[in-house]
């Protein structure tokens, strides 16, 4: 009798499982330039921060990339910026977070702890926040799988000295604000000493949905 009671309530039950899908709504690999200019972004120095192509000689750098062709170039020096533009912004408002990526390299010299790679992020009209900070030699953090998980402090990654020549990869997951529909991305570079320069590639932003409810009968 207690099996054929349940089975009952079982029946007037529904099956409710969770509906996740995430997209990829942004991707950045500066390939599609026509010449040095981002034009999706804004640049605080437009002759130091160039979009290059592999294997060329530019500032006196021979250039590199992820992958593809291009990447984007930031000559040493203080606090340059490459900002996506506000027309451009990434259209989040279906997402529960987001999932920023990025590639990152340097040149074969010395970085110190006050040499750094910062990723900012700003939702809709709120203020800027500094999401993820890698000082001295490149480490790279997360996985597409396990994000590095921002929340609301900045993420400062190992500030050992040294340089990475290869590309180091950034997974970050964050919680998009209430109300808000649009991301904008900064990226800031910082070296005191000649030849201390940087890369960057291979930018996504991934929306990963708030989770819904698909019924079941």
């Amino acid at each position: 009798m207690y099996k054929n009671a349940m089975k009952s309530v079982l029946l007037m039950l529904s099956l409710c499982v969770l509906r996740l899908s995430a997209q990829t709504v942004f991707v950045e690999g500066f390939e599609g330039y026509a010449g040095s200019n981002p034009t999706l972004w804004s640049r605080s120095n437009t002759t130091l921060i160039l979009v290059v192509t592999n294997n060329a000689t530019d500032l006196g750098r021979t250039h590199k990339v992820a992958t593809g062709l291009r990447s984007v170039f930031f000559r040493d020096g203080e606090n340059r910026t490459l900002v996506l533009q506000s027309a451009n912004a990434v259209n989040v408002s279906d997402g529960d977070h987001v999932v920023v990526s990025y590639w990152a390299s340097q040149y074969g010299v010395a970085y110190e702890s006050s040499d750094f790679l910062m990723l900012s992020a700003k939702f809709g009209t709120n203020a800027w926040v500094d999401v993820v900070k890698d000082a001295g030699q490149f480490d790279g953090g997360g996985t597409p799988g396990i994000p590095l998980a921002y929340t609301g402090t900045r993420i400062d990654l190992p500030n050992a000295d040294g340089f990475s020549t290869d590309f180091k990869a950034y997974w970050v997951k964050l919680p998009v604000s209430p109300g808000s529909a649009t991301l904008l991305l900064k990226f800031t570079t910082n070296s005191g000493t000649s030849n201390e320069d940087f890369w960057i590639d291979d930018i996504g932003v991934e929306v990963r949905p708030r989770p819904t409810l698909m019924t079941i009968r």
